[in-house]
């Protein structure tokens, strides 16, 4: 279930960023952000075959937060992203303690 989910989620963002890192002239970030994106996918999978809901909540506000992040560096900058980065972080923490619980 988590993988039907995750990767076709991935793969959209990963495209997006991937194109922007490249049209920037940065294109040494490339691998490391793709590398990034694959760790932060097996984690929000693990979370999603765990079975707890808040622990499912948690790795989808991180993914979201990390998301908001590439985002905000690679893409487009806008005013409320670090106020949207924060509360999807915080609430990524809070939901990926709580279902260890």
């Amino acid at each position: 279930m988590g993988l039907v989910i995750v990767v076709p989620t991935t793969i959209f963002l990963a495209r997006r960023f991937v194109k922007s890192i490249s049209t920037s002239g940065h294109k040494e970030l490339v691998v490391p952000v793709v590398v990034y994106m694959m760790v932060i996918a097996a984690m929000a999978v693990s979370a999603i075959a765990g079975g707890t809901a808040i622990g499912i909540a948690g790795a989808v506000f991180f993914m979201l937060s990390d998301s908001l992040i590439a985002e905000q560096r690679f893409v487009k900058e806008r005013s409320w992203q670090p106020v949207g980065i924060m509360v999807t972080y915080h609430a990524a923490l809070a939901g990926l303690a709580l279902g260890l619980l």
